[in-house]
């Protein structure tokens, strides 16, 4: 688990710490500023301090949240366990047997599952559009596409399912009917925030245009059951 858990933690922190421009992608492809003006919070969603170090935790998962990437709950588990396979021959039975026998394991291995379920990269894509610097777009959501992919495949193969949350249907039939009533404000919320994001904070459209963008966060949140 200690092997896991570091080889985890590089690839997160590679990702969110060490990948230059990460905060800029993360600033346009999610809206993480628009946040900050719902009353929901006694606190601010950030610190006065700069970048990630002045960010609070619920806005941060909340933000990966709307865009459908759900990144701080998964991102790094592929990672993690591909280089676990790597190092030793009965890797995936050795992880197969720690989630059969093991109430931690088998319980981070659903709550994995579940929001790897709920993250859709179709719609990500989407808000990753909305980051202006093509080659920065692409490399980094490049990366979270591939690291999504590598994670829903080892963990359907530690649980031997064809399909995540094979194991859980009521849950999996639950998401399935609701993503269609979810996926259309998440289109409204990404055509909508370039054209709020390019008005002056004096435009009178813009009071218009940021209350119709707090209606559809407000939607996603109620869709997908969780703010963050």
């Amino acid at each position: 688990m200690d092997y896991l858990a570091e080889a985890g933690k590089v690839a997160y922190r590679g990702l969110i710490y060490e990948t230059p421009g990460f905060l800029e992608y993360w600033s346009n492809a999610t809206p993480i500023d628009e946040l900050a003006n719902l009353p929901i919070s006694s606190r601010p969603a950030k610190r006065r301090k700069g970048g990630f170090e002045g960010l609070r935790a619920i806005p941060w998962v909340f933000s990966w949240m709307q865009c459908r990437a759900i990144i701080p709950s998964w991102y790094g588990i592929g990672a993690a366990i591909d280089s676990f396979c790597t190092s030793r021959a009965d890797g995936i039975e050795t992880l197969r047997g720690m989630y059969e026998r093991w109430s931690f394991f088998n319980a981070l291995v659903q709550n994995v599952q579940l929001d790897l379920a709920k993250a859709d990269m179709d719609i990500a894509a989407l808000y990753a559009g909305l980051v202006n610097d093509s080659t920065l777009r692409e490399s980094i959501f490049a990366r979270i596409r591939a690291e999504h992919e590598r994670a829903c495949d080892y963990i359907c193969r530690i649980t031997r399912q064809e399909s995540l949350l094979e194991n859980v249907p009521v849950i999996q039939r639950s998401i399935e009917r609701r993503n269609p009533y979810v996926d259309p404000l998440n289109f409204i919320q990404v055509s909508l925030l370039p054209k709020l994001r390019s008005l002056p904070s004096e435009a009178d459209e813009r009071t218009a245009l940021l209350e119709a963008v707090l209606s559809t966060i407000n939607g996603i949140a109620a869709g997908m059951k969780t703010t963050g």
